[in-house]
């Protein structure tokens, strides 16, 4: 008969070969996640953007979890920038994030606390259209944007929480390759989701209201 230690032990070896199976299937899918590639794009995009070639990838990078149990596991990333001082800096979209093909969101977030960016001007290169899943302009203290915005293409552009007042017509143009209706604006906290929303011409607040995501 097996005694009572023995029965402790061999349970207690059967928990702990379980538990290291477990946390080897969790650390082996967890990192790495960027391949070489993916990373060379993330630091052009960087580079392009002004940061020199000595600030980590990594930094541009939010991961994004899978929920409970695995939440260790990461299922995607979006490109983000590292938090930023006070000093306005222009944001460069080139035909690199279509290349990447993951969303941007400018301001960073550390555990919820948003570190807002400072971008005074957008400048837009490419020779067609520039397609991103998502781009998120919020918390940017953008005053106006670009022309050129009706060159990118993507599902939801969030320019809320900025001191927009109005907007050119040509952001209409971002959801051009979707069908109607199903694009997602939102530009609420901006002086346009106020007192200047029926200073825009009738085409522009048609659209906006016909975009899901909006606030109206």
């Amino acid at each position: 008969m097996i005694s009572f230690f023995k029965k402790f032990f061999i349970s207690a070896v059967i928990v702990l070969i379980i538990t290291s199976n477990c946390d080897n299937w969790i650390n082996t899918r967890k990192e790495p996640f960027l391949n070489d590639e993916q990373r060379a794009l993330i630091q052009e995009f960087a580079i392009e953007n002004g940061y020199p070639e000595s600030v980590p990838v990594d930094n541009f990078v939010e991961y994004l979890y899978e929920d409970w149990p695995y939440e260790y596991e990461i299922r995607d990333f979006l490109l983000t920038f590292p938090v930023q001082d006070t000093v306005p800096r222009t944001l460069v979209l080139t035909d690199i994030l279509t290349k990447i093909g993951k969303s941007l969101r400018v301001y960073h977030s550390d555990r919820g606390i948003i570190h807002p960016a400072y971008i005074d001007s957008i400048e837009i290169r490419t020779d067609s259209v520039i397609v991103i899943p998502s781009l998120s302009l919020s918390d940017c203290n953008l005053t106006h944007l670009p022309p050129e915005i009706g060159k990118i293409r993507t599902e939801g552009l969030d320019l809320s929480y900025n001191n927009l007042k109005e907007l050119p017509l040509e952001v209409m143009s971002v959801f051009d390759h979707l069908p109607p209706g199903t694009g997602h604006i939102k530009i609420q906290g901006n002086p346009i989701d106020k007192g200047y929303w029926n200073s825009l011409p009738d085409t522009l607040r048609n659209w906006m209201k016909a975009n899901q995501g909006s606030n109206y």
